[in-house]
C-alpha cells in the first residue's frame, strides 16, 4: 500500500505545522492580528500595565471573542485595559495598518508608533522603528477605551503592501514557499489538539473568530492551505468531539478539498501519552465502558482509543462514500512501546472477553481493512534520553570540551558508546530498532507504516531544560551541518526499513529551552541543515 506523494527515490516527506501563537516565527498569515492573544490588564498611574502582566480574569466578549466592555464601572474587576503583543518577525515591513470597526481608543508601543497624520477613523497607520534583522520586532497594542454599544472589533493588522490582498489571499507568500515542497501537512498544532476543549460544532474556531491563537485555525483555512500547496491534509480530531462535529468537519473537507488529494484522519494525538488530557479522558471512558474487565486501566485506555478511532474513521468514510480511497484512517502508537500498537490493532474491545486473556476473538471480528484504518503511525524520534535527569551530569561534562561537547554528542547519536548506560549503537540505532519492530507489525496487519512526527529530540526535561550549558549544546547541535547529514541518513533508513510517509516535526519555530523543533527558525530563514536535508531528500 502506497500513501502520499513520493520523490523519485520513493521517499515521501510531510511536515507538522508549528502552533499558532502570537510570538511564533512561522507567521503564516498576512493579517498578523489573527494570532493576537488579548489579555486583561490593570494600568498603573504612569501608564504601564501590571498585576503580573495578566490579571487572569475572564473578558467580556461577544460570540466571536471581541471585547465588549472594559468593566471600568465594576469595582469587582481589576482590569481596565486589554492588550496584545504581536510579533512582526525578524525583517518587518516599514509600515503597517491596523483596521477596525467600532469606537474606542487604541495605543501602540514597543516597535510601533502611530502615524497620526496618515490615520483616520477605522484605520491606524503604524510606523515601525525596529532596525535590526536578527531579533524579532513586535507591536504592543492596548485598548484603553471601547464603546459598549459600538465596541472595537474586527481588528486586523497587515503590512501596508498587503492591505488590498489580505482578504482574498490570506497566506504569507514566504510561508507558502517554505512548506510547499512537502507532500503532507499535519495540522495537529494548528488545531490545538492537545488538551482541546472542543466538543460541539459550535465550539469550533471560525473565519469570524477574533483570534486563532486560542482554539486554532478554522477548517476552512486548513483546507485552503492544503489546496494552495497541493498537499495532503492530516487532521487530528478533538478527543471530545461529538459525532456531529466530526461529520460536519468531514463534509466540509469532502466538498472543498482539491480532487486527488488524500486526507489523513487521526483521533486526537498521542492518546497513549499521560502528559495530555486526551489520554486521561480515553482512560476514564475505557473504565466506564468495561467496568467488569480484568484489564489494567492503561489497557482500557488503549482499547477505548482503538474503538473511538474506528468510529471516527467510520464517520469520515460514510461522508466520503464512493470516494473512501481518499481517506487514510490512522491508528497512532508509541514508538518505544510496540505493545501499544499491537493492542490497538488487535481490536480486542470487539470481544466480550476484552483483553484479559488470550482467547481468540469470534469469526465475526472486524479488521483494520473493515474499519478503514490504513496506517499505523509512530514518532521515531532519536536522542530523547540525552535530555534525561539521570544523564545530566555526563552530558554537562561534555560541554566543557573545547568544541562545547558537539563531537561527543554527535558520536553518541551516530555510533553510541560515549554516554555510560546509553543504548547499544547510539540514538539512531535505538530509533531504527523501534522502526523495525513496527515495520513487522505493519506488514502483519497489511498497513502502511507512517511517522506522524519525527526527527531529533534533543531537549532537557524534568528540570534539565533549565541547565543552560546543556540547552546551548542542544541548540548548537541543531544548527550544525552534521545534523543535516544525520537527517538524510535517518530518513533514508526509515524508508529502507519499511516506513512510508515521514512527517517532520515541525516546519518553522524558534529554538528554546523547550526544544529546537523547527526545520527553520524563522520564515525569513532560507537555509538550515535540517531543512536542506529534508528538501534534498524530496528532490532525489
Amino acid at each position: 500500500m502506497t500513501i502520499g506523494t513520493v520523490s523519485k527515490s520513493g521517499i515521501s516527506i510531510g511536515t507538522n505545522l508549528s502552533e499558532l501563537v502570537y510570538y511564533g516565527t512561522q507567521q503564516p498569515f498576512k493579517d498578523l492580528a489573527r494570532l493576537a492573544e488579548w489579555i486583561p490588564q490593570k494600568t498603573q498611574p504612569y501608564g504601564w500595565a501590571y498585576e503580573g502582566w495578566n490579571t487572569g480574569e475572564t473578558l467580556d466578549v461577544d460570540n466571536n471573542g471581541w471585547v465588549k466592555s472594559l468593566h471600568t464601572e465594576d469595582s469587582t474587576h481589576k482590569y481596565d485595559t486589554v492588550s496584545a503583543v504581536i510579533s512582526l518577525g525578524t525583517n518587518p515591513s516599514k509600515t503597517y495598518v491596523l483596521l477596525y470597526d467600532g469606537e474606542g481608543t487604541i495605543q501602540y508601543s514597543f516597535d510601533g508608533r502611530k502615524n497620526v497624520q496618515m490615520s483616520n477613523m477605522g484605520k491606524d497607520v503604524i510606523d515601525i522603528t525596529h532596525a535590526g534583522t536578527e531579533t524579532n520586532a513586535s507591536i504592543y497594542i492596548r485598548i484603553t477605551e471601547t464603546n459598549p454599544t459600538n465596541y472595537l472589533r474586527n481588528i486586523r493588522l497587515v503590512a501596508l503592501e498587503d492591505q488590498k490582498s489580505y482578504k482574498t489571499d490570506i497566506f504569507n507568500p514566504k510561508f507558502i514557499e517554505k512548506i510547499e515542497p512537502f507532500s503532507t501537512l499535519r495540522f495537529m498544532d494548528w488545531m490545538k489538539t492537545n488538551n482541546s476543549s472542543q466538543k460541539d460544532w459550535s465550539d469550533r474556531p471560525t473565519l469570524k473568530s477574533s483570534t486563532w491563537n486560542n482554539f486554532g485555525a478554522p477548517v476552512e483555512v486548513m483546507v485552503d492551505l492544503a489546496n494552495k500547496t497541493n498537499s495532503n491534509p492530516w487532521f487530528t480530531m478533538p478527543h471530545q468531539a461529538t459525532d456531529s462535529y466530526i461529520r460536519r468537519f468531514a463534509e466540509y473537507v469532502k466538498n472543498n478539498l482539491k480532487p486527488g488529494l488524500k486526507v489523513y484522519v487521526e483521533y486526537s494525538n498521542e492518546v497513549w501519552n499521560g502528559a495530555f488530557q486526551q489520554g486521561n479522558y480515553a482512560e476514564e471512558q475505557g473504565k466506564k465502558t468495561w467496568t467488569n474487565s480484568g484489564d489494567s486501566d492503561y489497557t482500557k485506555r488503549i482499547n477505548w482509543y482503538s474503538k473511538r478511532t474506528t468510529e471516527v474513521v467510520g464517520i469520515w468514510n460514510k461522508v466520503f462514500a464512493g470516494q473512501t480511497d481518499q481517506v487514510i484512517g490512522v491508528m497512532g502508537a508509541q514508538s518505544g512501546n510496540v505493545w501499544t500498537g499491537q493492542q490497538a490493532l488487535s481490536y480486542a474491545w470487539q470481544s466480550s472477553n476484552v483483553g484479559g486473556t488470550q482467547k481468540a476473538l469470534n469469526s465475526a471480528t472486524k479488521t483494520s481493512a473493515d474499519y478503514g484504518v490504513k496506517a499505523i503511525a509512530i514518532a521515531p524520534y532519536f536522542g530523547y534520553y540525552l535530555g534525561a535527569p539521570e544523564n545530566q551530569t555526563q552530558v554537562e561534562a561534555w560541554t566543557k570540551d573545547s568544541d562545547g561537547g558537539l563531537n561527543k554528542l554527535f558520536n553518541e547519536l551516530t555510533t553510541g558508546g560515549v554516554l555510560s548506560g546509553g543504548p547499544a549503537g547510539g540514538a539512531l540505532q535505538e530509533s531504527y530498532n523501534q522502526i523495525a519492530a513496527y515495520a513487522t507489525l505493519a506488514k502483519e496487519k497489511n498497513l502502511q507504516l507512517v511517522a506522524y512526527e519525527g526527527g531529533q529530540h534533543l531537549v532537557g526535561f524534568s528540570g534539565v531544560e533549565n541547565n543552560q550549558a546543556i540547552d546551548n549544546l542542544f541548540r548548537q547541535a541543531n544548527r550544525d551541518p552534521r545534523m543535516g547529514a544525520i537527517y538524510t541518513e535517518y530518513i533514508t533508513k526509515w524508508n529502507q526499513l519499511g516506513g512510508g510517509l515521514f512527517v517532520n516535526f515541525n516546519d518553522i519555530s524558534t529554538n528554546s529551552q523547550w526544544g529546537s523543533w523547527g526545520a527553520l527558525e524563522s520564515v525569513n530563514q532560507t537555509s538550515s541543515p535540517k531543512y536542506d536535508a529534508l528538501i534534498g531528500l524530496l528532490n532525489r
